[in-house]
Parts: C-alpha cells; sequence; structure tokens
C-alpha cells in the first residue's frame, strides 16, 4: 500500500478526536492552502478518511493526538480547528486546509463500545541528546526494538522495561554493547560504556500547539554580549554567548601595576537567576623561588615581585593543589561555611593537548641538557589539567563547583644558587551551581565558555604591549603579535582535538573510574559545533536540544520542542530564524 502525502495525514487525524467530542462539521470535503498541500483533496468519516480511492482507519490516541493509517504503521500528529480552517502541524511544520464542502460521508463500521485507550506507551518514541539518538518501538510487555545513532552511525536496539528502568544493547557487527536508562517525565538519562547522555523524548499527547505560540518550557535563546577593558578606553575586549536573561559581568583584566610583567587576560562571570554560574578565572604568571640552603637566604614571601611577577608557591602535589584551592575558596567567599574539596584528579586527555602545546619547548631544553649539566643545573618543564570538586554552604544554600585549569611550569635548579619556578595557570574556569544542579547544567555552562572570543584589536593592543614590556622594535612588536595570532590558532587546534578525543572515543575508550574526571569528559562531550546547512562558520552550542536556529545577528535558539517554529513567535521581534545541524 503507497503511503500517503505527509500533510493529508495530518489532516485526517483531526477527525477522530473532534467527532469523539460530538463536532461533526468535519466530515466533509477538505483542500489544502498551504505551500505543501495546495490544491490536496481528502474525504473524512467519523472514523475513516479517503484518499486517491483508499480508505484508511483512524484512531483517538490522546488529548491532542491522533494515529492515522495502517495499525503497524501509523503516523502521529497535531492538529487545530478554527471554523472552516484547519492547521494542521507535524515535524515538517504547520499546514492549512479549508472546507470544500460538507459532504454525506457512507457510514463507517459499527463503533467499538469499549472506549479507546488513552494511555500512551513512554519508551515508544524518539530521544535525542549528547550526540546521540534513540528510538524504540514496541509495548512494555512484548519489549522494544529500535535504533541508536551515534556521529552517523547507527546500531539495532533491543531492550526491555522495568518501571522506568530501561536496559538493552545495541548491535556492532556480532558484538552487543549493554546500556542502561532511566525516564524521568520527557528526559531519559542513558549510560553505555563509562558515558552518560541527556536524552529528550519528543513529546507525548498534551495541548496541541498552534502557530505563534512561543515555546516550550526549556527553551533557551543564546545572545551575543561585548565586553570592555575600560582600562584601554573602553575597547572592547570580549564577545561571547550567554542565554537571554542571565546577567554577564566583568571583561578584559589587568594585574596590579606591581606586577607589570603579567599579560592582561579576562575576569567574566555569567550567572542565571537561579544561582548557576560559570567564572572564566584570570590568568595567572607566578614565579617561585627557593635559595640554596648554604645562601643563606630567606625565601621570598607569597605576594612580593620578581622582576614584576608575582611570587607565588608552587603546590608540589596534588593533596597540596588540593590545599591551594581551598584556601582560594576561602578567600573568595569568606561568609560561607564547610567549604571543602571533595575530589582532585588530572584530566589525562586534556593533559595530553597541554603537553602537544609545549612540546617544542620540551625539545628545546633536551638539547641544551648536557650543556646545562657541565655548568651543574639542571632545566625542566611540565604541564597537566587538574579538576577539582568542591562543596560549600552561602547564605542557608548548599552548592557545588567544579574547578578546571591548565598549569604549566619550567624553571631551572643548581647547587650553587637553588631552584627557580615560572609557572602559570591558563586557562581557568570555575563552575558551580545550587547542589544537584551542576552536572544537567554542565553542556549549557560549558558552550558558554566555548564563546569567548577576545576582540582583534584587543588581542592587537595586548601583543604590542608584550613587545613593549620586553623592550623590542616595531619588527619585534609584529612577530609577537604574530605568535598570537599563532597562539590563537594552536588554541583552536586543542579545541578541535577536545573534540575528537571526547567524539571519537565512544567505542574504544576504557570506562572513566573517577567521578570529577568523568564530570569534565562528559561536560565537554556535551557540547558540539553547529553551522547552517551549506555555511562554513560554526559556533559550539549544547548537543541536548534537538533544534537549534540563527537569526544571523548573533543570536541562537535552543529547544526540544519539535513543533515550535520561531517563525511564527511575534515575541522574536519579526528576526528570521535560520534552522542549524551539528558538524559531522
Amino acid at each position: 500500500m503507497q503511503q500517503p502525502h505527509r500533510a493529508l495525514f495530518a489532516l485526517t487525524t483531526l477527525v477522530a478526536v473532534c467527532t469523539a467530542h460530538g463536532d461533526e462539521r468535519l466530515i466533509g470535503t477538505w483542500v489544502g492552502t498551504g505551500p505543501g498541500n495546495q490544491g490536496s483533496r481528502v474525504v473524512v468519516e467519523p472514523d475513516a478518511v479517503t484518499l486517491d480511492g483508499e480508505r484508511l482507519p483512524l484512531r483517538f490516541v490522546g488529548p491532542g493526538l491522533l494515529e492515522v493509517g495502517p495499525p503497524e504503521d501509523p503516523a502521529r500528529l497535531r492538529y487545530e480547528l478554527s471554523g472552516d480552517t484547519l492547521t494542521t502541524v507535524d515535524e515538517d511544520g504547520p499546514a492549512t486546509w479549508r472546507r470544500e464542502a460538507p459532504q454525506v460521508a457512507k457510514p463507517g463500521p459499527a463503533p467499538n463500545p469499549t472506549p479507546p485507550a488513552a494511555a500512551v506507551d513512554p519508551f515508544a518514541r524518539r530521544f535525542a541528546g549528547g550526540g546521540l539518538t534513540l528510538t524504540l518501538r514496541g509495548t512494555v510487555s512484548a519489549g522494544y526494538t529500535g535504533e541508536l545513532t551515534l556521529k552517523g552511525q547507527t546500531y539495532p536496539v533491543r531492550a526491555k522495561a522495568s518501571g522506568a528502568q530501561l536496559a538493552g544493547t545495541f548491535s556492532l557487527g556480532e558484538h552487543s554493547y549493554p546500556f542502561e536508562a532511566e525516564l524521568a517525565g520527557d528526559t531519559l538519562s542513558l549510560s553505555s560504556g563509562g558515558t552518560d547522555y541527556r536524552l529528550q523524548g519528543d513529546p507525548l499527547g498534551g495541548t496541541a500547539r498552534r502557530p505563534g505560540d512561543g515555546p516550550a518550557a526549556g527553551t533557551v535563546i543564546m545572545v551575543e554580549h561585548r565586553l570592555r577593558d575600560p582600562g584601554v578606553g573602553n575597547m572592547e575586549s570580549h564577545t561571547l554567548l550567554a542565554p537571554k536573561g542571565w546577567t554577564v559581568k566583568g571583561g578584559a583584566w589587568w594585574a596590579h601595576t606591581n606586577y607589570f610583567n603579567v599579560l592582561p587576560s579576562r575576569d567574566i562571570t555569567v550567572t542565571a537567576p537561579d544561582g548557576r554560574e560559570v567564572h572564566l578565572a584570570p590568568s595567572i604568571l607566578a614565579r617561585d623561588l627557593l635559595p640554596a640552603p648554604q645562601l643563606n637566604m630567606p625565601r621570598p614571601p607569597e605576594g612580593s615581585a620578581d622582576k614584576g611577577i608575582p611570587v607565588l608557591y608552587l603546590p608540589d602535589s596534588l593533596d597540596a593543589w588540593k590545599r591551594w584551592v581551598e584556601r582560594g575558596l576561602h578567600q573568595s567567599l569568606p561568609q560561607a561555611t564547610q567549604v571543602r574539596v571533595t575530589n582532585a584528579v588530572v584530566v589525562p586527555e586534556l593533559t595530553a593537548i597541554l603537553d602537544r602545546q609545549i612540546e617544542w619547548r620540551r625539545r628545546m631544553l633536551a638539547q641544551q641538557a648536557q650543556q646545562d649539566a657541565s655548568l651543574g643545573m639542571r632545566t625542566f618543564i611540565d604541564a597537566k589539567v587538574l579538576a577539582f570538586e568542591c562543596r560549600y554552604t552561602d547564605k542557608g544554600r548548599d552548592w557545588e563547583q567544579l574547578v578546571v585549569f591548565g598549569t604549566t611550569y619550567e624553571g631551572f635548579e643548581s647547587q650553587l644558587t637553588g631552584r627557580t619556578t615560572t609557572w602559570d595557570i591558563n586557562p581557568a574556569v570555575i563552575y558551580r551551581a545550587p547542589a544537584g544542579k551542576l552536572d544537567p547544567s554542565m553542556p549549557l555552562l560549558v558552550a558558554i565558555v566555548n564563546t569567548v572570543r577576545e576582540t582583534p584589536q584587543w588581542s592587537k593592543m595586548r601583543a604590542e604591549h608584550q613587545a613593549k614590556l620586553a623592550g623590542i622594535a616595531a619588527e619585534g612588536a609584529r612577530q609577537a603579535n604574530q605568535a598570537a595570532m599563532d597562539r590563537s590558532r594552536i588554541i583552536a587546534k586543542a579545541s578541535s582535538e577536545i573534540n575528537d578525543i571526547i567524539m571519537g572515543g565512544y567505542k574504544q575508550r576504557e570506562a572513566i573510574k573517577d567521578a570529577t574526571h568523568a564530570k569534565v569528559i562528559n561536560s565537554i562531550h556535551g557540547t558540539e559545533d553547529y553551522v547552517v546547512p551549506g555555511g562554513t562558520a560554526s559556533v559550539q552550542l549544547p548537543n541536548d536540544y534537538q533544534r537549534v536556529y540563527t537569526n544571523g545577528n548573533g543570536e541562537y535558539l535552543l529547544t526540544n520542542d519539535v513543533l515550535y517554529d520561531p517563525n511564527t513567535d511575534s515575541a522574536l521581534n519579526g528576526n528570521q530564524w535560520t534552522g542549524m545541524e551539528a558538524r559531522r
């Protein structure tokens, strides 16, 4: 049997629910008036529809939701009726119809005295998020089959449900891989191979959405913010995207004048109305001086300056770093109580990227190691990315916080003079939320961080400032500017490498056993580059939304409401919104 046009399916499903409520006006002939159904005709009856001479059954599923077609392969959609005008809405968008003429329909089969069940199986639908799509068909009693799609690859799925729990396998060749999931409302939390996903299900029943209705709850509009540097004539220094309604503070940051050799960076805080927050903390450059014992000289105190660089003692172990972070928490939140760092880890995937960035310097030091040894000196360099989970109580509310930063240190030591270490923290990002809300918020918070950009004029100013500090002339300034551009490319490449590490290792990656490590990696996994079809410019956004749009003016709309069309929403100022897709 040939499948009827989707728009005709949309119209026919109106009849069952309306006639079930005694509205016989729908019986008759309707003509399509929209661009996708212009001139199409359909004859409707109380329990059937005739399309191109073929009569198909109709079934009432629930409020605003119907099925049309054979039971083994029905189509579902929503509707709205206003006088002699019908509007149908499916995943392809709205379609409109007008009444052509009433018609006495042929009587259908005797109605079933048993009222149809309005219950809808909560698992038998499509779920999507985190770059993964799971489609299930079946029932609780018979079990489910379907498909799991990840990075363009589709795998067969079999599963069984027990209450809100779902357990099953997806197959790759002759091998099967288990997964477990739990359903809460329309959100399916799925775990497999040490990776967690939060998937949003297609809507089940509910009130029909009309063209012009606003977005469903949970829709996010990302708006561009331009930040400034008040120390340099209020120059625009940074841009970023943040959800509409969130507060953005800060911009460029300069160290105290005692630390004149520390380059400017950024100090930006983005805060949600409910207190969720991401803080892009300033970069730190510091020096740690430890004189040789025979010199009988005191170690310079922390906070003093050495040639325009602050003196700070470099923590020498993971436990020392935990104490360093905890001390910083007490300093930044003096009113907080029960402050504690609950876990600290080295993040190996990100450390590997930082290692690659300093590899050229490591090779250079290795080449001169023999000469240094002849002079009684030893040089060293290393880098790592660290993550810390923290908890505290502030103003009667419990908070959780994740601190992530990269640190690189380089120096030399000699038996005659002691040890000198120059080290930095860059980048440094702090994520926080009320207790229990941090994990589900991480993809959005990470996406905000990944949209931060320095403006070209501010990057140029900083490079020239660096050149002046080094006492070099115009040619040196050009070279410093080029070095800044090179570093930007390195950072961009590192971001791409991070994405490859996380997204490309699903089948091969070993299970991550440490919860803090998993939190960092899974939060990166929860973002993706989106592009306009046919375009090249991309933006990184959370990937647990089923629909992403841009209006071309630096704003992005993210929603899981598959029936919402931003171009029919008058609250969005008449902008033209274009759908985006994840870059593959």
